[in-house]
């Protein structure tokens, strides 16, 4: 399984709207980008249960980098499957989850509350 590590210190040192991004995300594997992005959640659990919060940061800066600038199958991937693994820890009532709601950044965090929205009843 490839590593997500490398693809986010590439990723992070590349400019916004760069079309080095693009070329990026097309050499990585279209079929396995699900796969990176539950990578990418996974080691965000993994900081944030550590209470590294600068590195919780770090990811919450790619997740929000990846969902301003990337095409619809990578926006959808950061919300269905980054978000949705996060929830556990988001939706918690705790000091934990109230930092890293507070950790969001502007376009997470309104995803994150539309999918709060979407499932109320």
């Amino acid at each position: 399984m490839k590593s997500i590590i490398p693809l986010l210190a590439l990723w992070q040192s590349v400019p916004s709207q760069s079309e080095k991004k693009k070329e990026i995300i097309s050499q990585s594997d279209r079929e396995n980008i699900y796969t990176l992005i539950q990578e990418l959640a996974d080691q965000t659990k993994v900081f944030a249960l550590s209470y590294h919060f600068k590195d919780v940061r770090r990811c919450f800066m790619v997740a929000e980098d990846l969902l301003q600038h990337s095409d619809i199958q990578i926006r959808s991937a950061v919300s269905n499957v980054y978000l949705y693994s996060l929830s556990t820890l988001l939706d918690e009532n705790n000091s934990l989850s109230s930092v890293l709601r507070s950790l969001l950044l502007p376009q997470l965090r309104k995803e994150y509350y539309r999918q709060l929205q979407a499932s109320l009843p």
